[in-house]
């Protein structure tokens, strides 16, 4: 949130064992993309998690034509986040607090969610339950439908 630093300071006083954390995308071009292409989803779709077997997807463009301008704006601005955030959380929590921060990234929680959130879990201090762990295993990918290819020529 927007706080000044001196209520970042209320904050931590008031919760000792504050845990900070950061989600950050690595991958800028990718998340400029989704961002801009999730746009005509939301309008056509009225959001931007599908699971597939919505009416609208049929609306939606099999190409996506995407003004430069924007995307270059929309990557600059991802790896300012992707860089001053993690780096802001840290000031915080070494000025205020315990020194200690954990950052995950969208591309490793896509790669392997279980073990992402495992890590989490021994950060917080509070070990998720193996069978818990195993469900996200097992359901992986399954949520949400993805539309878009990992290939960013296509």
């Amino acid at each position: 949130p927007d706080l000044t630093l001196v209520q970042w300071e209320r904050l931590f006083e008031a919760v000792p064992n504050l845990a900070l954390g950061v989600l950050v995308r690595t991958n800028s071009v990718k998340r400029a993309v989704s961002r801009l292409a999730s746009e005509e989803q939301v309008r056509l779709c009225g959001g931007k998690k599908l699971h597939g077997d919505e009416d609208c997807l049929q609306n939606l463009p099999e190409q996506l034509h995407i003004n430069t301008t924007l995307l270059w704006d929309d990557i600059v601005l991802n790896d300012m986040k992707r860089t001053h955030l993690p780096a802001m959380v840290a000031r915080l929590s070494t000025q205020f607090g315990d020194g200690k921060m954990v950052c995950i990234s969208y591309e490793s929680m896509q790669r392997d969610i279980a073990g992402e959130l495992e890590v989490l879990g021994h950060y917080l201090g509070d070990d998720i339950d193996p069978e818990s762990l195993e469900t996200l295993r097992h359901n992986a990918g399954k949520t949400s439908y993805k539309r878009g290819s990992d290939n960013l020529r296509e």
